[in-house]
């Protein structure tokens, strides 16, 4: 008899742990905690960066984000301001890639043409072709 008894509030005792979800793993755990009368929320953002398209949207991008407002380029280890003068017409090159060449002026008064490489729109390479009119 006595362990019938036993065996009965064994039972109980269990199936009111899972009746009233307190036993981990069985969803229970404490219901959200309110401040305030309101209740906490997780919010997530995401922000979509927008890459530049072509030299125009490159230079625009970089020169907005220098602190001068100049395109800084490395001429002989010394870091070169150039602020932009002349866009040349754009050539295909093909496979999806371009080139443009942009006359530049430095403070050293200089007027350099950069060629500009772009693929699928995205500026991945600039080189000085001419210093003052004279190629390299």
């Amino acid at each position: 008899m006595n362990t019938r008894i036993i065996i009965a509030a064994a039972i109980a005792s269990f199936g009111s742990q899972l009746a009233f979800g307190q036993m981990g793993g069985y969803g229970g755990g404490q219901p959200p905690r309110k401040t305030g009368g309101q209740s906490q929320q997780m919010q997530t953002t995401t922000t979509k960066t927008v890459m530049p398209v072509g030299v125009k949207g490159y230079l625009d991008n970089v020169i907005g984000n220098s602190k001068d407002h100049k395109f800084h380029m490395t001429v002989n280890g010394k870091d070169l301001p150039l602020a932009p003068v002349k866009f040349h017409e754009e050539q295909k090159l093909g496979a999806g890639k371009s080139a443009m060449a942009v006359d530049m002026k430095g403070v050293d008064g200089k007027v350099y043409e950069i060629d500009f490489v772009t693929s699928g729109g995205v500026v991945t390479d600039g080189k000085i072709r001419k210093i003052n009119g004279k190629a390299l």
